[in-house]
């Protein structure tokens, strides 16, 4: 039931028709159910007009060259209008307001005679991860932490390892340095009373011969008896 003021104008909009006061606009009924659609934000892409998740084409857009020009320029929005239960088909408006019908591409047959709401629930659930996807992310990621873990151990192990192989060997290093010095100094303790000895020796025979023997040098004035006592204790001599 119309409202008084609705009822009001009803009846001033006929009685205007009657007297001829205003001229009656005859519109086609595909125009007036175009005009009564829904309609919603779409965008023109290099795959055609996509709208609610759906690609979309006509012959008019593709003379326009709509599409290439989405394959350099960018994606670039349009106003669409559709019917909420058939995918079937879209509408878009010309440079003159007129209507333009785009059909749903054959790549998308999985989406004919399905009313947009459903395919609006059936792309929001293939969004959604199964369990069996977010198991297989949690354990490929359980993994990758686990091996991680392990080269880190490793590489700490290793550095600890050398540090102290490291360690050792300079230990061992400075043993053997220790012995080396204590040869050393023993061989130069020993070796020191032999080569003064072999001084001694090539000073003696390097001596200039004066014609007077070691026994008559060490005996001075007494060589006579010493050279007669020493001729006793040699083979053959008398004793």
């Amino acid at each position: 039931m119309l409202s008084k003021s609705s009822q009001l104008q009803w009846e001033y909009g006929i009685g205007a028709l009657r007297n001829d006061r205003i001229e009656s606009n005859c519109q086609t009924e595909e125009l007036i159910y175009l005009h009564l659609l829904p309609r919603d934000n779409g965008s023109v892409q290099k795959g055609g007009v996509k709208f609610k998740g759906m690609f979309y084409v006509c012959d008019w857009a593709i003379e326009q060259n709509w599409f290439a020009r989405a394959r350099h320029s960018g994606v670039s929005s349009i106003v669409c209008w559709y019917d909420p239960n058939s995918t079937q088909h879209i509408w878009i408006q010309g440079p003159d307001r007129h209507f333009i019908r785009c059909d749903l591409r054959n790549s998308e047959e999985r989406y004919h005679g399905v009313r947009f709401e459903e395919v609006i629930d059936m792309l929001a659930i293939l969004k959604q991860e199964s369990p069996e996807r977010k198991y297989t992310k949690l354990a490929s990621r359980v993994a990758l932490d686990a091996t991680i873990s392990g080269v880190v151990s490793n590489a700490v192990k290793e550095k600890k390892s050398t540090m102290e192989s490291g360690s050792k060997s300079q230990k061992l290093g400075d043993i053997r340095n220790n012995r080396t010095h204590e040869r050393m100094q023993e061989r130069s303790e020993s070796v020191v009373p032999e080569d003064l000895r072999a001084a001694s020796s090539n000073q003696n025979t390097q001596a200039p011969d004066t014609g007077i023997s070691v026994a008559e040098n060490y005996a001075g004035t007494r060589s006579a008896e010493v050279i007669d006592l020493l001729s006793r204790f040699r083979p053959g001599g008398s004793k």
